[in-house]
């Protein structure tokens, strides 16, 4: 066989078989979530409450939590240990770590003495409802992106505390005026920047647990782009 064509029909046969194992790996995430009748979702408590004991004793499929470690205070806290409990002896209960895409929060690790509005600058505005200390970001930026995606960032570490996926919060941050502004400052188009985000995120997490959920909070209006559905 001629090696131009020997070359061609192993690529074909590459992406057939890649295009196969993806497939196969959303069917596995949708399985796992069709098993989901009872959840709960629980943020802003103590990792080593007695409401742990209870919820991982409790009938519910899947929880939704607050992974602690990611707040200034609890740096040090045992998340995987939480997670082991909250899933249950027999290891079955989903937990997913609850994580904000959109905002930053100045109570996390990542935020640093003298940030504010435009310190760095991908920090664009204060919450449009008024929740103190969350800002809006500029999802895009390199410096927001590095936080998560990085070695050693956020999403290496959620996963490698044994969550079963994320559940976003602020998906619809393209529809923020002044993330808008941002990002036509910066020259790109923020519902597809946000479809991108949630894309990358998702592969960050995959690359270690192919069947790493993503569950988004809101934005339901993006479910009427492919790629955001095959991603989710």
């Amino acid at each position: 066989m001629d090696m131009k064509l020997m070359q061609l029909v192993i690529c074909i046969v590459f992406l057939v078989f890649a295009t196969g194992v993806q497939a196969d790996e959303r069917t596995r995430r949708h399985e796992r979530l069709s098993k989901v009748s009872h959840w709960f979702y629980l943020l802003d408590f103590d990792g080593n409450s007695p409401v742990m004991g209870r919820i991982a004793k409790s009938a519910y499929d899947m929880v939704v939590v607050e992974p602690i470690f990611t707040e200034r205070e609890n740096a040090g806290f045992n998340v995987s240990g939480m997670v082991r409990r909250l899933k249950g002896k027999i290891g079955q209960r989903l937990v997913l770590a609850y994580i904000d895409i959109g905002e930053a929060e100045a109570w996390r690790t990542y935020w640093k003495p003298g940030w504010r509005i435009g310190n760095p600058g991908w920090i664009v505005a204060d919450d449009p409802d008024g929740w103190d200390g969350n800002y809006p970001v500029a999802y895009w930026n390199e410096g927001w992106r590095r936080i998560w995606l990085g070695k050693g960032g956020y999403i290496e570490a959620l996963v490698r505390a044994g969550f079963d996926g994320i559940y976003l919060d602020w998906v619809e941050a393209y529809s923020d005026e002044n993330v808008i502004h941002a990002a036509r400052r910066d020259k790109v188009e923020p519902r597809r920047e946000m479809i991108r985000w949630v894309r990358d995120l998702a592969a960050k997490a995959r690359e270690a647990d192919p069947a790493f959920l993503v569950i988004a909070q809101n934005a339901a209006e993006l479910a009427d782009d492919p790629e955001y559905v095959r991603i989710i």
